[in-house]
């Protein structure tokens, strides 16, 4: 993360930058008609004013964008901060960790499988007549098309590494 910017950076890029508007404001209406011209005198004269407020280094206007900058750069850190302790969570260093909390989901989300459950077609797909296994999780649902013998096998399979695993 680049450093954050004084207000006097912001002040002196404000300038530039407005410099640069006015210059090419006033190049424009070189160029355009007297009404055009006429039109952008308001524009160029408020440009004009605001250069001057920003040669002010208490501007008020600085101020919040230099505000706004430590805001926003707290927030990025705050949020990046977050989204490591979230990684750390769902990642764990000691791959044992994830591993055992993978093999704990499988046992639990098939656990209740009803192998039995009838399907009807509808809206081109096969659904669950019982509304409520439409709800199920994904691993449900997975399970119960893979079937009774490999669900089974799977959540053996799974039990045996948890109990090596401890």
């Amino acid at each position: 993360m680049k450093a954050p910017r004084t207000i006097e950076q912001i002040q002196k890029e404000a300038i530039a930058d407005l410099e640069k508007t006015i210059r090419e404001t006033e190049s424009s209406m070189k160029q355009a008609s007297a009404d055009v011209k006429k039109a952008m005198e308001p524009g160029l004269a408020f440009q004009k004013k605001q250069l001057q407020e920003y040669h002010d280094p208490n501007n008020k206007m600085l101020n919040a964008i230099l505000q706004d900058e430590k805001y926003n750069r707290e927030k990025v850190k705050s949020n990046y901060e977050e989204d490591i302790k979230i990684w750390e969570e769902r990642y764990p260093a000691e791959p044992k960790i994830l591993v055992r909390k993978r093999l704990l989901q499988v046992i639990e989300y098939t656990r209740d499988v009803d192998f039995n459950a009838e399907l009807v077609e509808k809206f081109g797909k096969k659904r669950f007549v019982n509304p409520a296994y439409e709800l199920k999780r994904s691993e449900w649902k997975q399970a119960f098309r893979a079937g009774k013998d490999v669900t089974e096998a799977s959540r053996a399979f799974a039990a045996e590494w948890l109990k090596e695993l401890n």
